[in-house]
């Protein structure tokens, strides 16, 4: 898959050149968009953005920060763009339609603990449930709940689970598992799934004239199968198999 990406930029660097800027916030979320060493900006989701925005006439420029910090450049309206926005967030940006990614929830608990399976939250009653600052977690509303325990970023609030300070983290199934085996955590995902939800791109009020030519290259992408192919590359996955993560199917 390396000749694609290299294809990939050279068709964005030629139609990058001299293009207006903008700028977006993310935080970093394996495969979808993350850095490396090298700093560089990669993933599905960025390069899909990268590539339908250049045919728009537009560069992008990068910042990958915890979810709160972004959240507050938006409400400062110091940013253009949002990824991984979602409906339920109290901002004057507007959503894209057309998704991103997908937030496959699963609860995670430790090796230890005596649950076998999610059945609901009321199995968590009285229990500790760590939630990272600014997120908002759809139907389950746990970041509003008495017994939520916050964490700056997701890494830290698996981490707090494996350390017991709380009981039970909702995460992101396959980025929850790729960490949790990386930092040899000993803890495991709850099946079935407790909550999935899209997530798409925020946009600034003064760029929401953007969105429907946005949703329509992402659209045509799809038709052309190079959007299968950029998430091919990167998840292993089509964008069609996007709401089913391979992990979990």
């Amino acid at each position: 898959m390396t000749l694609l990406r290299a294809l990939l930029s050279c068709i964005i660097a030629g139609l990058a050149a001299a293009q207006p800027l903008l700028n977006v916030c993310y935080e970093p979320w394996l495969p979808y968009a993350y850095t490396r060493q090298t700093d560089q900006h990669q993933g599905a989701a960025v390069d899909a953005m990268r590539l339908a925005f250049a045919r728009m006439g537009y560069d992008l420029a990068w910042q990958a920060l915890p979810y709160a910090r972004c959240l507050s450049l938006a409400n400062k309206d110091q940013i253009d763009l949002l990824l991984f926005s979602s409906p339920d967030l109290t901002l004057e940006f507007a959503d894209s339609q057309v998704a991103l990614a997908y937030w496959s929830l699963a609860a995670f608990v430790a090796d230890t603990s005596p649950i076998k399976q999610y059945e609901s939250l009321a199995q968590f009653k009285g229990q500790r449930i760590g939630v990272v600052n600014r997120y908002t977690y759809g139907k389950l509303r746990v970041e509003s709940s008495a017994q939520a325990d916050q964490a700056p970023d997701p890494e830290s609030n698996l981490r707090k689970l494996a350390a017991g300070h709380v009981d039970v983290v909702f995460e992101d199934i396959r980025w929850g598992r790729q960490f949790a085996a990386m930092e040899h955590l000993g803890i495991r995902p709850l099946l079935p799934l407790a909550e999935q939800s899209p997530s798409f791109v925020g946009f600034s009020p003064r760029h929401s004239a953007l969105i429907k030519p946005f949703d329509r290259q992402l659209r045509r992408m799809l038709h052309s199968g190079e959007l299968d192919r950029i998430y091919q590359s990167h998840t292993g996955s089509s964008y069609r198999a996007l709401d089913r993560p391979p992990s979990w199917r």
